[in-house]
């Protein structure tokens, strides 16, 4: 979590005083998602309209604004129009800050295509998950397709970024010791970075299309 202290001119949201601007982690599910809703928007193609809307909508999603008593208010369209200057900008350097981050990597053998045999993947950054078993981290992920069936949702995404996620939501399986899953829950793929979702799209699905 980066933030943006309100210390010179005022922010006001709802008639309240914002001392504070939290900006979330980019998952990769929201950098998937909010790519797909702005190439939805009408008039919107690829170019500076896209990246400026594009932007805007990350704001929404990344930004909170914290006030004097606490309270935690999400921007619009007028609030983000808004903003002083170099609270924007201060916004902008961080909006893409992914922190202290590593590189994910296949740790499988180079020949393994997902299909034949599975390739394996370590997340630059682990994620939780609750099961019966409590609380676990999950640090490693398989991805195994023996049927059409099992990447049709995947062949079906015309957008690299969003076949990389749906590859992620219909093969990834957690690797853990202790309990059998088929599938990463909802809830962990919201947890999987932006870092480590380029990862897989760059070094794991182009596997299945070799």
């Amino acid at each position: 979590m980066n933030t943006v202290e309100i210390n010179k001119r005022p922010v006001i949201i709802n008639g309240a005083k914002i001392v504070r601007i939290e900006i979330a982690i980019l998952s990769f599910e929201t950098f998937v998602q909010t790519a797909q809703e702005t190439h939805a928007l009408p008039g919107v193609t690829n170019g500076t309209k896209w990246k400026v809307m594009n932007n805007r909508l990350r704001m929404k999603r990344q930004l909170s604004a914290i006030d004097d008593k606490g309270g935690r208010h999400k921007f619009d369209d007028q609030a983000i129009m808004q903003l002083p200057i170099e609270y924007a900008k201060q916004i902008n350097d961080k909006l893409n800050d992914q922190g202290e981050a590593e590189d994910g990597q296949v740790i499988s053998s180079a020949d393994a295509d997902g299909i034949s045999s599975p390739i394996l993947f370590r997340l630059g950054t682990p994620f939780k998950m609750v099961s019966t078993q409590g609380e676990m981290e999950i640090e490693e992920l398989e991805f195994l397709a023996k049927t059409y069936g099992d990447v049709e949702e995947v062949l079906a995404e015309g957008f690299e970024p969003a076949q990389a996620l749906t590859l992620i939501r219909t093969v990834a399986k957690p690797i853990c010791p202790d309990v059998s899953l088929l599938r990463i829950p909802a809830s962990a793929v919201s947890q999987i970075t932006l870092s480590d979702g380029i990862d897989i799209q760059e070094k794991v699905l182009p596997r299945f299309f070799e």
